[in-house]
C-alpha cells in the first residue's frame, strides 16, 4: 500500500476529528483541545498522511514551532507512517531554519526513544525539542533527513 504526505487543509478536518477520537479520548483530551489547535495551527507545517485512495489516515498540527498533536489511525500504526509525518515536518523546519519542540502526552521510554531517533532531545519538564542547527550533536540527524 502506498501512503504519501500533503498540507492539511479545511477538507480533512472531520476525518481529523475521527482520528483525534480513535487517538486522545482515552487520555481524557477534549475535542475543544483540537478545535483550538486547528484553528491556530501553521498551514505551512501542519501535515496529514494519506493513503492510496487519498484517505486521511494521520496527521499533524504544528503551531509555529510547537507540535500540538501527532497521531495515526491505530489501524495504521507500525508502519513507519508516523516517521514519514515528522521527517516531512522536519526537513520543512530545516529548510526555514525553525527549531521544533513538543510535549509527549505520555512519557513512555519507548515513544521517547522514538522521537530521539528522529533528532528530538529531552529538555526540562518532558519537553522534547529539535533544533534545525547543524551542531555536532545534530549534524547525523541532519544529514539523514536531507537525504531521504
Amino acid at each position: 500500500m502506498k501512503f504519501y504526505t500533503k498540507q492539511l487543509t479545511v477538507e480533512h478536518y472531520y476525518s481529523i476529528k475521527d482520528i483525534f477520537a480513535d487517538q486522545f479520548y482515552h487520555a481524557g483530551i477534549v475535542p475543544s483541545d483540537l478545535h483550538t489547535s486547528w484553528k491556530n495551527r501553521s498551514r505551512d507545517l501542519s501535515t496529514g498522511v494519506f493513503n492510496r485512495s487519498g484517505d486521511l489516515i494521520g496527521f499533524a498540527l504544528v503551531q509555529h514551532n510547537y507540535t500540538s498533536f501527532i497521531a495515526i489511525h491505530s489501524s495504521f500504526q507500525k508502519m513507519s507512517l508516523g516517521s514519514m509525518l515528522i521527517t516531512n515536518i522536519l526537513k520543512k523546519c530545516i529548510r526555514d531554519n525553525r527549531s521544533m519542540y513538543l510535549y509527549p502526552l505520555e512519557q513512555r521510554k519507548k515513544l521517547i526513544r522514538w522521537y530521539g531517533s528522529h533528532g528530538f532531545h529531552g529538555t526540562f519538564n518532558g519537553y522534547l525539542n529539535f533544533h534545525c542547527h547543524n551542531t555536532r550533536r545534530q549534524a547525523p540527524f541532519i544529514k539523514n533527513l536531507l537525504t531521504c
